[in-house]
C-alpha cells in the first residue's frame, strides 16, 4: 500500500494476484497505520485522522474532541509522515503548508476501539516538515527529520511513555536540493532513506 499525497489516493497491491485497488479520500493523505486486526488502517488525512475498512471501503471518522484541541488541523497544516513505533503507538507530525517552523510531534494512542488519544512528544523542538519517522529494532531509538533542515536526528526513546530525550544530529542529506524523507530500517538496524 502507499499513497498519492496530492491526489488524495490510496493504492492497494495485492502482489499475489497483480490487481491494484485505488480508493480516492476526500482530504490529502499523509501516512497510514496497519491495525492489530488487519481488517483497516488509520488514516492520517489532511484535517483529520478515521479509519479505513478494506472490506467494506467505508471511512469513519474519529471523535475530533478527543485531538482537535491538540491537533487544530486548520488550513496552514495538513498531517504528513507517520510510523508506529515497537509497541503500537502511532507517531505523525505534520508540514506547515507556508514551511514555518511551528509543527510539533504526536504521539496517538486508542483509549477505546474507537477513540484516539493525541499527545504531543515533548522535546523535539517545533519544525516545518515531518518526515523520516521510524524506529530502532529494540525501538529505543526514533528517527526524525524536519526536511527543510535536511538533517535526519535521533532521539532515545521511552516506550512505556512515548516521550523523547535530547537529539542529535545522525545525518545530513548532501547537494542542495536532496531532502530527507522516508525512512525505514532495515532486519539489520540500518536505517534507508528516500
Amino acid at each position: 500500500m502507499w499513497v498519492d499525497i496530492d491526489g488524495e489516493k490510496l493504492y492497494i497491491l495485492n502482489v499475489a494476484t497483480g490487481h491494484m485497488k485505488v480508493v480516492q479520500f476526500p482530504q490529502h493523505f499523509g501516512s497510514f497505520a496497519l491495525c492489530e486486526s488487519g481488517k483497516r488502517i488509520l488514516c492520517a488525512l489532511e484535517s483529520d485522522f478515521a479509519f479505513y475498512y478494506f472490506e467494506t471501503d467505508k471511512l469513519q471518522f474519529l471523535k475530533q474532541e478527543t485531538y482537535k484541541k491538540i491537533f487544530p488541523g486548520d488550513k496552514d497544516y495538513r498531517l504528513n509522515d507517520g510510523r508506529c513505533d515497537r509497541v503500537g503507538r502511532f507517531v505523525c507530525g505534520p508540514i506547515d503548508k507556508e514551511f514555518k517552523k511551528t509543527s510539533q510531534l504526536y504521539s496517538c494512542e486508542f483509549k477505546s476501539e474507537e477513540e484516539l488519544s493525541v499527545k504531543v512528544i515533548d522535546g523535539v523542538i517545533p519544525f516545518g516538515c515531518a518526515n523520516s519517522l521510524c524506529f530502532s529494532l529494540d525501538g529505543a531509538t526514533m528517527h526524525f527529520a524536519d526536511s527543510l533542515d535536511k538533517w535526519i536526528k535521533t532521539f532515545p526513546y521511552d516506550q512505556k511513555t512515548g516521550q523523547v530525550g535530547e537529539g542529535k544530529q545522525f545525518h545530513k542529506t548532501p547537494g542542495e536540493f536532496n531532502y530527507p524523507d522516508g525512512s525505514c530500517i532495515n532486519s539489520k538496524g540500518q536505517l534507508w532513506n528516500a
